[in-house]
């Protein structure tokens, strides 16, 4: 039987190496006492700062929602990890855009900036901003399910101008554009040699406007592409995620 999996984003409390009390967040707290059912001895895992920890319920509270849970092992630091990519990606179908915030959880990404581009479909930019909350607990769920220390941070969705005026000066990343060469550069881009804040634009169905890449190559971001084949917005987007992750 699978042991369930809570996410807890606070920093431990005790010395390292010693017991452990972690009082859980109230959205956690209810989906462990009112859909995962916990009580009091249950064997729960917990992702969160100090990495994946096997942790055993103390309390569980249903009014209000009350979770607390003791790691089995204590505490151990771990290395602060560097943080991931800034994704950049443009509104697109919602189902896809759902499946992208989940597998970018899943695949290392720091942020996740919704883009406003000027050739997204007619729509998506009005009702975006009433979907943030999902993608947040997507990414979260991911999370849990994949055991990383630290939450994918959603961002409000941007157009590709407060992007940059957020970005600040000189933002070291790489902007999709069907116009480039084939880009070995992403393979060179791996944790070992990776700019801080690395940025991945990756634009909508029809790609980026002309003024749009003229907008990011001011900024001194650099096209790039993926070889030979037209590829969907999400692919593309996990596609290099993976590459600059692994590599």
């Amino acid at each position: 039987m699978r042991v369930p999996r809570l996410a807890w984003n606070g920093e431990p409390a005790g010395q390292p190496g010693g017991p452990v009390e972690l009082r859980l967040e109230a959205a956690q707290a209810r989906h462990g006492v009112t859909v995962l059912r916990l009580k009091p001895g249950d064997p729960v895992e917990v992702a969160g700062p100090a990495g994946l920890a096997r942790a055993r319920v103390t309390v569980a509270q249903d009014r209000p929602p009350r979770l607390v849970v003791v790691l089995e092992e204590g505490w151990r630091p771990r290395p602060e990890e560097p943080a991931g990519p800034r994704l950049a990606l443009a509104l697109i179908n919602w189902p896809r855009f759902d499946w992208a915030v989940e597998k970018a959880a899943e695949l290392g990404a720091g942020e996740l900036w919704p883009l406003v581009c000027g050739r997204i479909k007619p729509g998506l930019a009005r009702a975006a901003s009433a979907r943030a909350e999902r993608w947040r607990r997507l990414a979260e769920a991911a999370r849990k399910q994949c055991g990383r220390p630290r939450p994918l941070i959603v961002r409000p969705p941007v157009t590709p101008a407060e992007l940059l005026a957020a970005a600040g000066p000189g933002p070291a990343g790489l902007f999709l554009s069907p116009a480039a060469p084939a880009a070995p550069g992403l393979a060179v881009l791996g944790p070992e040699n990776r700019p801080p804040g690395l940025w991945l634009l990756v634009g909508p169905e029809g790609g980026f406007s002309p003024e749009e890449e003229a907008a990011f190559l001011a900024a001194g971001l650099r096209p790039w592409r993926l070889g030979p084949f037209t590829l969907r917005a999400e692919t593309a987007a996990l596609a290099a995620l993976a590459l600059v992750e692994k590599t």
